[in-house]
């Protein structure tokens, strides 16, 4: 993914000529007219730049002189409420490619898309569903998130904490590649319930309520010898997570971002 550069365009006296700003490329410059260059992560990688009702807007923070103040572009859905702005005209969203739900993409398949399509999270194929512990019932992994977002902080936070089960679930989907992209992860039981009501849960076999399903990368929350030997599994059919002991065998999907 490229990243963008902003350029704004002024006068010869230093004046901002409104709706002027051009996202580029890196590497490109306008070639026409005075331009200021405005620092920008401008990817369209938050949803904050893509709002599903309405445009993004930008302002570019200038003196009451009518000098631009370098690296002040703001890109939001408010106006900025300190020091002087105008408003520029800004047509960022989906500059990108776009993608759908369900469609194979960067080694698994898309279960996830932000407002704009353009980024999301993505599973593995179906070939790499595997049953493996949680890790060590002696070890507590501190700090995990039950939360949409935070699997690889998890993930991270679980090959930290037990560096020695090299074959559990975490350390399974941190070493897993596809197609070339080796940056998977054990996802959050927030990360789960999309892939679940996008109806793109890998198959698992079927069994009893709450027998088996996905390993998540939540440990069970609490202090004490039996919070810190179980860990949250992703019943399926969903009927919630429940904790399980970290040595049970049960299913792992890893998944990534893009």
């Amino acid at each position: 993914m490229a990243k963008k550069r902003a350029f704004v365009k002024y006068t010869k006296q230093g004046r901002l000529i409104p709706g002027s700003l051009i996202v580029t490329t890196v590497g490109s410059y306008p070639v026409d007219g005075l331009y200021t260059e405005v620092p920008t992560n401008i990817c369209c990688d938050t949803d904050i730049l893509c709002p599903i009702n309405s445009s993004p807007k930008g302002w570019v923070r200038y003196t009451k002189s009518g000098q631009i103040v370098p690296g002040g572009l703001v890109v939001g859905k408010s106006h900025p409420k300190d020091g002087v702005w105008k408003e520029v005209i800004i047509d960022l969203c989906c500059k990108e490619p776009t993608y759908e739900i369900g469609q194979e993409h960067e080694g698994g398949i898309i279960f996830y898309l932000n407002p704009c399509k353009t980024h999301g999270l993505i599973r593995a194929k179906d070939s790499a569903l595997v049953q493996k512990n949680w890790g060590s019932t002696s070890i507590s992994v501190l700090n995990t998130s039950v939360a949409f977002g935070f699997g690889q902080q998890n993930t991270n936070l679980i090959l930290a904490a037990d560096p020695g089960s090299v074959n559990n679930a975490a350390h399974y989907c941190d070493s897993y590649t596809a197609d070339g992209f080796s940056d998977w992860y054990l996802p959050s039981p927030g990360e789960l319930n999309p892939m679940d009501s996008n109806n793109l849960l890998p198959p698992i076999p079927p069994s009893p309520p709450f027998t088996t399903g996905l390993w998540t990368s939540y440990q069970f929350s609490g202090s004490g010898p039996f919070h810190q030997a179980n860990a949250y599994m992703y019943s399926v059919p969903h009927l919630g997570i429940v904790p399980k002991s970290k040595l049970q065998s049960h299913y792992v999907i890893p998944i990534r971002s893009f």
